[in-house]
């Protein structure tokens, strides 16, 4: 995807959609992590990357997913991770996830709830990957 076609789907995505409710990231690492799924699996840049995953955090963008996860001043403001949330709540989250990648990355609805479902980026204690998911007693919450 070239970078002008990325820049209006993010102005698509402030204009028309509302982000999912902003997560506190559990560390930078978290958010660098996912961008870098990202940017390696949609073959983005860098910026592309980070903005997508700030957005999957609920954030417009990876300065001020960055900036939470140093700061604790606006830790009221902000939702629990997966894990702290109930069932209904993670699966409503997952699905605003999914359909901010349909908006930003321009793929399927399927493989975006795939790929959510996959690297769950605001789990606290899931590592993020796309490969599939070996059980370990993780409880599982399904995108549909």
């Amino acid at each position: 995807m070239d970078e002008d076609r990325f820049k209006q789907n993010l102005v698509k995505l402030l204009q028309g959609m509302i982000l999912p409710m902003p997560v506190k990231p559990e560390s930078v690492e978290r958010v660098r992590a996912v961008r870098d799924i990202l940017r390696r699996k949609y073959k983005l840049s860098r910026l592309e990357a980070s903005f997508t995953a700030a957005a999957l955090f609920g954030f417009l963008g990876p300065y001020y997913a960055i900036e939470v996860c140093l700061t604790s001043r606006y830790d009221d403001d902000l939702e629990a991770p997966d894990e702290q949330c109930e069932p209904v709540k993670v699966i409503k989250r997952r699905r605003e996830q999914a359909a901010t990648l349909v908006t930003l990355l321009e793929i399927s609805a399927a493989e975006a709830k795939e790929v959510i479902s996959r690297i769950r980026p605001t789990a606290s204690n899931w590592k993020p990957s796309l490969r599939k998911p070996k059980w370990h007693g993780q409880q599982t919450v399904s995108v549909e």
